[in-house]
């Protein structure tokens, strides 16, 4: 299998296909730390939608580490999950009082925060400091076993194994964007039912589209 050649039509179609959304572009590990933990179990268009909100009202840690948890809750009440209020509530205090108000670019003290795992953390890391880390969510857990016929997928924390191969497939280059068409490819195509198989970008590369088809 060629993985270089899915990962340039995966930024190919990105570039011409892909959602734009503002969290996407910034590089400040804080606005990606908060983003990521409202992104869990929301839709990119809500939180795109309360993003200029959000920052207007909590522009930097220190503003969010003031507010109290009905505040935040307040803000971030269109998304539907007061929990997340106390999450990003306890994270600012940590980073505060403990770091002095600098996000950690270390995996093991982002995942020592409230409602941070290893995802979130190595969101913060790829996008706000640069570092090469493996992203894999549900949504690409399910490309990157479909593509390259992986068995760990599905449901639950994904297998080592598919950390693996995200961090093989992935370019030295352009990370960001292809991790963003990973998740649009999963949201437009690669869908947990009824996938379009016939429309995606890497349907010749994809060994579950070959054995759609030649059951069909």
């Amino acid at each position: 299998m060629n993985k270089k050649a899915i990962a340039q039509s995966l930024l190919k179609w990105f570039k011409e296909e892909g959602r734009r959304y503002p969290f996407r572009a910034t590089s400040d590990p804080y606005k990606i730390l908060v983003c990521e933990i409202l992104l869990r179990k929301t839709t990119a268009k809500q939180v795109a939608n309360l993003y200029d909100v959000f920052f207007s009202k909590f522009p930097t840690i220190e503003s969010l580490d003031r507010a109290s948890v009905e505040e935040i809750a307040e803000v971030i009440k269109p998304l539907g999950i007061f929990s997340r209020a106390h999450d990003l509530s306890q994270v600012a205090q940590v980073i505060v009082r403990r770091y002095g108000g600098k996000v950690p670019d270390d995996e093991s003290l982002l995942t020592a925060l409230r409602g941070v795992g290893r995802y979130i953390a190595n969101c913060v890391l790829a996008f706000g400091y640069e570092k090469t880390v493996p992203m894999v969510d549900t949504n690409v857990s399910r490309v990157l076993s479909r593509v390259l016929d992986l068995r760990a997928g599905g449901r639950g924390t994904p297998k080592g194994e598919l950390w693996q191969a995200y961090s093989e497939l992935a370019p030295d280059k352009n990370s960001r964007e292809f991790h963003y068409a990973l998740i649009d490819l999963s949201h437009k195509f690669c869908t947990a039912r009824e996938p379009k198989c016939s429309y995606c970008p890497i349907d010749k590369y994809c060994r579950y589209s070959f054995l759609v088809k030649r059951k069909s």
